[in-house]
């Protein structure tokens, strides 16, 4: 389950793309020899009717929310290197159990060696919470005084080799990923786990702006440790899917891609899995100023509670629409189906949002958010109906 931060971030990031469409450009300080130094500043209130999602009537509470954002990067068109710092202070008015203080610091760096080879590293480390009745609480919200906080590390490198002209272009990953609950130990210390990922994707050319692409995604995740009478979950999951990926038109591009999955666990009595996935997105613009996005996808799981692994379908669309100069609007509507082995559990998931962006001057500019989502599921513990409303300024230099 998506953390209430994570929903109030998305929403946030649609009216944010569409308003630095409309002039929203903040200003970078000089720092010297290519440096720059780029900060911003969002501050909000909001209305949250279900802080901890519970099933019955919740825990409803006026909450802000301020986010401080810096920048420093440089660039020319061999390398690029940026280092951001993000902080997110949510505090709630009547429910102090769900405050919480976020981190992220981010390093991108990018190197073109010569035409055919190039290479990108990527570093995201979090200090961050799962937000009460979800994640490992899910359905058990209100018992808990507290959100779950964890520390997380993703660094991942990708070497390139070709040109947009060659016939075949490649990329290779290798990435690291590990995540460590830092309370709630008695429940959390059974979902502390680390990963090593991988990913190869050939993409072959067939004309100036399409290509078919093989990607092959492999990772093999470790838990630290089991509960008492639970087996191991630690696992190796592997996709290869066949796809195309396009940018023919003005009003369309898009990745298509369909394949095989297989999960295999390493204690004998977990159900391993096998079968269909797929991932797209398209984007067509049927006008200049509007562009709708159609998403889906089907995966293999890891669950945050209990069962072997939970089979994902989601379908979902996203309209950006620029009304005037600077006034835009977004909505998006979004369905989860997870389906459980190892536990007799069947969820349904509808999430919608529509968000609005003025920009007053090219520093600042206020945004509106409503987000609505709704569980069903043969567990009543874990259904729930949540209505978040949000309104914020975002000031730069």
């Amino acid at each position: 389950m998506r953390t209430l931060l994570s929903m109030l971030i998305a929403g946030a990031s649609c009216v944010s793309l569409s308003a630095a469409a409309n002039d929203y450009q903040p200003a970078n300080v000089e720092m010297g020899k290519g440096w720059k130094f780029t900060p911003q500043l969002s501050a909000g209130i909001g209305y949250d009717d279900n802080t901890a999602y519970s099933s019955g009537s919740g825990i409803d509470s006026w909450f802000w929310e301020v986010t401080p954002e810096f920048l420093v990067h440089a660039g020319n068109e061999v390398s690029g290197y940026k280092i951001g710092y993000l902080l997110t202070d949510g505090n709630y008015f009547d429910s102090s159990e769900d405050d919480y203080t976020d981190h992220r610091f981010k390093v991108d760096v990018n190197h073109q060696f010569t035409r055919r080879h190039r290479i990108d590293f990527n570093y995201t480390y979090f200090r961050d919470h799962e937000a009460r009745g979800t994640g490992i609480t899910e359905g058990r919200g209100e018992s808990f005084d507290t959100v779950a906080e964890f520390n997380l590390h993703d660094a991942s490198i990708i070497y390139g080799f070709g040109v947009p002209s060659a016939t075949i272009n490649a990329d290779f990953e290798l990435g690291f990923y590990d995540k460590d609950y830092t309370n709630l130990e008695a429940i959390s210390q059974f979902r502390d786990y680390d990963s090593i990922r991988a990913r190869t994707t050939l993409y072959w050319r067939l004309g100036a702006k399409s290509s078919l692409l093989l990607e092959w995604n492999g990772e093999d995740k470790g838990y630290d440790r089991n509960a008492v009478g639970e087996t191991s979950r630690d696992s190796v999951d592997q996709q290869l899917l066949a796809g195309f990926k396009w940018d023919a038109t003005s009003k369309t591009s898009g990745e298509v891609k369909i394949g095989y999955e297989d999960r295999n666990f390493d204690d004998g009595s977990r159900e391993d899995f096998s079968g269909v996935a797929w991932q797209a997105a398209i984007d067509w613009l049927p006008r200049t100023y509007s562009k709708f996005t159609f998403e889906t996808g089907a995966r293999a799981k890891d669950p945050d509670t209990f069962g072997d692994y939970v089979e994902e379908q989601t379908y979902g669309v996203n309209w950006q629409h620029q009304w005037r100069q600077r006034f835009s609007t977004s909505a998006r509507i979004r369905y989860v189906d997870d389906s459980y082995t190892g536990i007799d559990r069947d969820d349904e998931r509808l999430e919608a949002s529509v968000g609005a962006t003025l920009v007053w001057r090219r520093w600042l500019s206020t945004e509106l958010v409503y987000r609505y989502a709704e569980q069903d599921s043969n567990i009543q513990l874990v259904t729930y109906d949540k209505n978040v409303f949000l309104v914020s300024m975002r000031v730069s230099l």
